[in-house]
This record gives structure tokens, sequence and C-alpha cells, in this order.
């Protein structure tokens, strides 16, 4: 799963689990017990960009689209992969590095 790393930590906990909810009902079921990893995405154009990736790979995946306060696609989910795919490796594993604390205003007025 890619996330976008630009929203408030809050905002990319609801948003990882809206793409994982959203590709658990319209992709392939996993055949044994899956493993979730987060990869960052540093925006919105980036998520884009790995969108057309996997695409281009034939690898099934969820875009999630939020749209309360213009954020747009924020995650991606894709289907369970079984294999060491090298794609995933060039992209770095999600570490939650606080900037500051948001409040709710920040909510309100985040682009």
């Amino acid at each position: 799963m890619f996330i976008r790393t630009d929203l408030p930590i809050e905002q990319q906990i609801v948003q990882a689990a809206h793409a994982a909810l959203e590709a658990g009902r319209d992709l392939e079921k996993p055949k044994s017990i899956s493993h979730l990893i987060l990869l960052k995405v540093d925006s919105q154009d980036e998520l884009i960009k790995i969108s057309e990736d996997l695409t281009r790979l034939n690898i099934q995946y969820h875009m999630f689209y939020e749209p309360d306060y213009n954020r747009g696609y924020t995650s991606i989910a894709t289907e369970p992969i079984y294999d060491r795919n090298p794609y995933f490796f060039k992209h770095s594993l999600y570490k939650y590095k606080p900037k500051r604390s948001y409040s709710q205003q920040d909510e309100v007025h985040f682009n």
C-alpha cells in the first residue's frame, strides 16, 4: 500500500484504511493470510505516477480518492503480491516523522 505523507497523520491513517477497505471489496481475495506493507509517497502527483506504473505492470490496485478538503488521491492498495516484485523495492517504507501537531483548524484549511 502506498500512502501520501503530505497529509496530517490522522488522515494518513484514515486514507490507508479507506484504500484497504475498497481494495478488499474490489480485488482478488488473498490465498492465505496477507501482510500489509506501507510505502511512502510524497504527493498526489507521485501517487498518480505509481498508478500508471502498476497499470503497465498489470498489477491490480484501488486508488482511493478523498473529495473532502480537496485532498484528491490519497492512497493505493494493490492486489495481494505473492512474489518479491522488484518494483516495490525501489520505494521507501513508510516511517512516521512528526512535523508538528495538527489542530482542527489545520484540518479545515488543508489544501
